[in-house]
């Protein structure tokens, strides 16, 4: 129905006036990076 399927990741967006969404992250990569500050420079996990 939602084209979801079992382990895809997805971005809970809720607002008490707008209600909810579930967002592929995927599809919004470059603003989640620009948000979150992107991923570390090295590719691996922050220490």
């Amino acid at each position: 129905m939602f084209g979801l399927n079992p382990g895809d990741t997805l971005l809970l967006l809720a607002d008490t006036e707008r209600g909810i969404a579930l967002v592929n992250p995927a599809e919004h990569a470059q603003l989640m990076d620009k948000l979150l500050g992107g991923p570390p420079p090295d590719g691996g996990e922050e220490q």
